[in-house]
């Protein structure tokens, strides 16, 4: 009978003590660029080295050199770049993929993306056919088939032929999410759907896109969630939040964070300095001064030891330890040795 709950003890131990994780050092002088919570996106992470951005592989190598005055992470095969002044697309070998530089450029969403030419905005496909005339002051990206688009003060939305599908009538807009687009009406916000009709009243001091199903809202100076329907699924009870990302959500109580499920129960407590979203079933958050990571069940399955970290993305994350930045592998992810 001890040994079989020797052999307990062992297996649960195993099971809920930090994984030990496999670690590339990155080269010298090479970091993540700023402003991004994920450092790999489909396979490539912005790097910079001496002020100039560049990309690496999930092995560390330098596929595209330092070179560049800044970038931005791939989406759809493409990265954003800027030289000189200008901005223009490369692909994942570093050679101009798309004709044409542009005095700014967003990233390609939906085979398309926002290009500005002086103040004006309009589209580009990956030809870098101007499918959209450069005729608007702002513009977001393509979702949902639609994209929001001001002019003259107000904002309506497109579609892909540049038609206007809803009138320019709102102060304030966003883009669609999940078939519904929040915007703005009399100082509050509300949802319209991709006809332009009314479907959660204008009610909110100020909401976000849907995810997973879920709205963020915020009145009275608390955030919840409602759902499709206008109905609030969890009430305005917590001081700050994020979206919901793999069934959970980051909430902010007497200023540390932890995580609830969409019935709104607490299920990682709120003790930690600062957090991000869950991704690939672990979150990167800050106790004290160090960074570890948590599965869904507030495990530490990667110890509290890095003072600087991103979310895993392609398998991948980027840390600092105190002497270097380090690729390490998601340890619920890779391969057993």
């Amino acid at each position: 009978m001890k040994k079989i709950f020797l052999s307990l003890f062992l297996f649960l131990c195993a099971v809920y003590s930090p994984a030990q994780e496999t670690v590339i050092v990155l080269s010298p002088g090479l970091k993540p660029a700023k402003g991004s919570e994920t450092a790999f996106h489909e396979g490539l992470a912005h790097v910079v080295k001496e002020d100039k951005s560049g990309f690496i592989d999930t092995e560390g190598n330098i596929v595209i050199p330092c070179k560049y005055h800044a970038a931005s992470d791939f989406s759809e095969g493409v990265a954003r770049v800027w030289q000189d002044g200008k901005c223009f697309f490369i692909d994942k070998s570093g050679k101009q993929a798309v004709p044409g530089k542009f005095d700014y450029a967003e990233d390609f969403s939906g085979g398309l993306a926002m290009v500005q030419h002086g103040i004006k905005c309009g589209y580009i496909d990956k030809t870098g056919n101007l499918v959209v005339p450069c005729t608007y002051i702002e513009a977001g990206s393509f979702s949902d088939g639609l994209a929001m688009v001001g002019k003259d003060g107000k904002y309506g939305y497109i579609d892909k032929s540049g038609r206007v599908v809803i009138p320019f009538q709102y102060p304030q807009a966003d883009d669609f999410h999940e078939g519904l687009a929040c915007v703005e009406q009399n100082d509050k916000w509300g949802f319209i759907d991709k006809t332009g009709k009314d479907v959660i009243p204008f009610t909110f001091t100020l909401v976000s896109g849907f995810n997973e199903g879920l709205a963020l809202y915020l009145d009275d100076r608390k955030c919840g969630f409602i759902d499709n329907s206008g109905e609030t699924v969890i009430p305005n009870r917590y001081f700050s939040s994020r979206q919901f990302k793999e069934g959970l959500a980051a909430v902010l109580r007497e200023k540390r964070w932890g995580f609830i499920n969409k019935r709104g129960r607490q299920v990682i407590s709120c003790k930690y300095v600062e957090s991000y979203d869950f991704s690939e079933g672990l979150v990167a958050v800050r106790r004290d001064s160090f960074w570890g990571y948590l599965d869904k069940r507030g495990n530490e399955v990667v110890p509290f030891k890095y003072l600087n970290a991103t979310s895993f993305s392609d398998g991948h994350a980027i840390v600092r330890s105190e002497d270097n930045w380090l690729i390490i592998e998601n340890p619920l992810t890779s391969p057993l040795e």
